[in-house]
């Protein structure tokens, strides 16, 4: 299942990879619908960037934390709803209320937004899959020391905070502080 599984987004690395190297070489109905799929910017080059790099994230996940791991169920939940919403929320409602001495364009409410559903999507799915039987989730405490739920809302917000670093991916450093996080407050 797990090889199955990971055939999906390796076809979607191949078809980005595609795209980015050949975009230009596409016939422009082609190249117009990509261009919309995926380009915030209008360039067919962009698939080899956010997209790509996304795209290799959801391979890795699948391929080495498949489903008896909370891991890869936590980075992708950040990844996908918390930097989602962020983005989402942030562009909507979040022009005039940027962060103070940030050099980047994230602001106050995308952050809210990136807590609020990286915590609840991961929440989510880790009490799914250990209902379903997948793995086994602490639900009161990691270790006897922090409950579970702190754990998640901690992870959160460091994801949260590392998106806001300047020139930095977010789409690698969200899933890298999630991946670390998680491995050191979830392991057995």
């Amino acid at each position: 299942a797990r090889v199955c599984a990971s055939l999906v987004p390796l076809a979607s690395l191949l078809r980005l990879a595609h795209a980015g190297l050949r975009g230009k070489n596409q016939s422009p109905e082609a190249q117009v619908e990509l261009v919309k799929a995926i380009s915030r910017t209008g360039h067919s080059n962009e698939a080899l960037r956010g997209p790509f790099l996304y795209t290799i994230v959801l391979f890795i996940a699948t391929c080495f934390f498949w489903r008896e791991s909370p891991i890869g169920l936590i980075f992708i939940a950040q990844m996908a709803a918390g930097d989602g919403l962020a983005d989402l929320i942030g562009r909507h409602w979040g022009g005039g209320c940027k962060w103070p001495g940030c050099i980047s364009d994230k602001s106050m409410v995308g952050s809210l937004a990136f807590v609020a559903g990286g915590f609840t999507i991961s929440w989510a799915l880790c009490w799914w899959f250990s209902h379903m039987g997948c793995f086994t989730f602490p639900v009161k405490h990691v270790h006897g020391t922090l409950p579970a739920l702190s754990c998640l809302a901690l992870i959160s917000l460091a994801c949260a905070a590392a998106e806001l670093v300047p020139g930095l991916d977010d789409n690698l450093t969200v899933p890298f502080v999630a991946a670390c996080l998680s491995k050191f407050l979830f392991r057995p």
